[in-house]
């Protein structure tokens, strides 16, 4: 009997083997084979004592992914991405390659938590308002369109994550990027450097551009540094992390199986938990639940009270949110802050959703809502930038207004609700399909992510690809 093959790409997160997902943790220790860059190898060790493992250095991803999808034919095969496969990560290649050599049994491909929600998570409210997330690195990327992105970005209110923001054979493009945004810009941005996030050799340098531009700062930041740039409400301050506070524990996006384990040790080890029932259901938690009195029609309020009620428990105590606390979540808290202990990222929905759908973000994305007053003309504007947009809080009505004002309708969007939960709901099409047709209305939780132009479809395995790399710059 022939063996079953079977192909995952493992997002292990930021830095420790203890922000691996449960899922990611159990594929691991499954998988006959493990391959993955040098560093992630020695990040994932400690799952991996009982697995064949493949190592090999920078600049080896191609090579990787075809090796990869070559013992993928005839067995359980990981491959190993920092962070999220989707974000600047091995989930786009290894699709192509599957499907350039017509790979025909499983894939599964794995979220994990993300650089930009580890760092986010050492800061008190970093991402007030619409994202934009950009790589610096011109290796995939023609250097004139990330200048674009980032002057387009400049003359907008948003919040600037930059990936791969200096090296050694680009130095100086980073202070191209900054001056950009100090000559669009009526103030001196907030600016913050996470170098090492999650390992123990972690720093924070939070600053401005202006300092950053005109001091020894700037030699800080490598490739093991992710920048953000803050816009006029955000605060970028680092969290103080009060011992006598809850601990705000993201747990993914409500699928117990991709809860990290540093979230699942400190629910265990918590002496009372406050959260949503939906949270406690997905997690199977019974005896550690108080949430009496904290009914109130604000989640604002509710979050709140929680953090009242935990700093009257001896002990640790945890506050469960959805997602990851950073994006969409964080802004709720606001001078409560200083009330509480740490706050750990998790993975959030719309990484499931990539995830799921196959690889429609890889390269640079915007993150935004409805909930924002120009949320239409940004994604207008980044998608005539070749950006992926990721969209939270879509109701049906808000995708119908979309579609009514986006001219080109040619781009792939992924569009789910409840992304990893029994009630889970997946679509894929074009922008000119009917997509709205299979929407709830009166739900307004969907998400969803507009693919760039670029993106293919993969009928047989109901995947989107994004091809990260241009001209011939992967050969396949």
């Amino acid at each position: 009997m022939p063996l079953q093959g079977k192909l995952n790409i493992v997002g292990i997160g930021p830095g420790s083997a203890k922000y691996l997902t449960q899922e990611a943790e159990e594929v691991l220790r499954s998988s006959e084979y493990v391959l993955g860059y040098n560093s992630y190898i020695e990040q994932a060790k400690p799952v991996l004592e009982d697995t064949k493992v493949i190592k090999s250095g920078m600049g080896k991803e191609v090579e990787r992914a075809k090796e990869t999808v070559k013992k993928a034919k005839n067995n359980e095969v990981s491959l190993i991405s920092g962070g999220d496969p989707n974000i600047y990560g091995l989930a786009g290649i290894t699709l192509e390659v599957a499907r350039n050599k017509g790979y025909d049994k499983e894939i599964q491909i794995i979220p994990g938590v993300t650089a930009l929600s580890a760092l986010a998570s050492r800061l008190k409210d970093p991402f007030k308002g619409e994202i934009i997330v950009i790589s610096l690195s011109d290796y995939l990327t023609h250097w004139s369109d990330i200048l674009k992105r980032a002057k387009k970005a400049s003359t907008e209110e948003m919040n600037l994550v930059l990936y791969n923001p200096r090296s050694k054979s680009r130095p100086d493009k980073l202070k191209k990027i900054l001056k950009v945004y100090k000559e669009n810009k009526s103030y001196d941005p907030d600016f913050v450097i996470g170098k090492n996030v999650c390992r123990d050799s972690e720093e924070l340098i939070v600053t401005s551009v202006s300092e950053v531009l005109n001091s020894e700062i700037y030699k800080k930041i490598d490739m093991r540094s992710i920048c953000i740039v803050g816009n006029k409400k955000s605060n970028l301050d680092k969290l103080k992390n009060n011992p006598e506070g809850p601990y705000m524990v993201s747990i993914g996006p409500g699928n117990e199986k991709y809860t990290t384990k540093i979230s699942k040790d400190l629910i265990e080890e918590s002496n009372k938990v406050y959260g949503s029932k939906r949270y406690f259901d997905s997690l199977n938690l019974i005896d550690k639940t108080n949430n009496s009195g904290v009914n109130s029609s604000s989640y604002s309020n509710r979050v709140k009270t929680r953090i009242r009620k935990a700093q009257q428990v001896d002990g640790v105590t945890s506050i469960l949110m959805g997602g990851t606390s950073s994006i969409y979540g964080s802004s709720i808290l606001g001078e409560w802050h200083e009330e509480i202990n740490q706050k750990i990222p998790g993975v959030s929905s719309f990484q499931m959703l990539a995830a799921k759908t196959g690889s429609p973000l890889i390269s640079d994305f915007a993150i935004t809502s409805p909930i924002e007053n120009n949320w239409i003309k940004t994604v207008e504007k980044f998608k005539k930038l070749g950006v992926a947009i990721v969209l939270f809080n879509l109701s049906r009505k808000n995708y119908i207004e979309l579609k009514k004002s986006v001219k080109d309708q040619r781009n792939f969007i992924a569009l789910g609700r409840n992304v990893s939960r029994k009630n889970e709901e997946l679509c894929i099409d074009k922008l000119s399909g009917s997509i709205e047709k299979n929407m709830d209305s009166s739900a307004k939780n969907y998400t969803a992510i507009i693919s760039p132009l670029s993106s293919t479809y993969w009928k047989e395995k109901n995947y989107l690809i994004s091809k990260r790399g241009y001209g011939r710059k992967y050969e396949y």
